[in-house]
């Protein structure tokens, strides 16, 4: 199973390392490690977390307060969004669902 970033979650990605670099140094990296573990589980099994609606799922980090959006299909698990827990994830989802 292969795993593509959407650009906006790349996006998402970058803009948050920055800022936890810029609270503590080192910070960033450690935010990027977890997500990179979360990245490893949802490969080997993107059924592991819980559907979010009709098409994608939602993993909840646990040292971070984000969420990672996806979308599994035969051979790609696609990653919508990466999103802080305070934000309204349907924004994101319902613009790419129009797409």
């Amino acid at each position: 199973m292969k795993i593509k970033i959407s650009p906006f979650a790349e996006m998402e990605i970058i803009e948050s390392k920055d800022w936890y670099n810029i609270e503590k140094e080192g910070l960033g990296i450690e935010f990027i490690e977890e997500l990179n573990l979360f990245f490893e589980k949802i490969k080997v099994n993107p059924l592991l977390y819980s559907p979010f609606n009709k098409y994608f799922r939602k993993a909840v980090m646990d040292k971070f307060p984000f969420n990672i959006i996806y979308l599994q299909t035969s051979e790609i698990v696609f990653i919508i969004a990466i999103f802080h827990q305070n934000r309204n994830p349907k924004n994101t989802i319902s613009s790419f669902e129009k797409s």
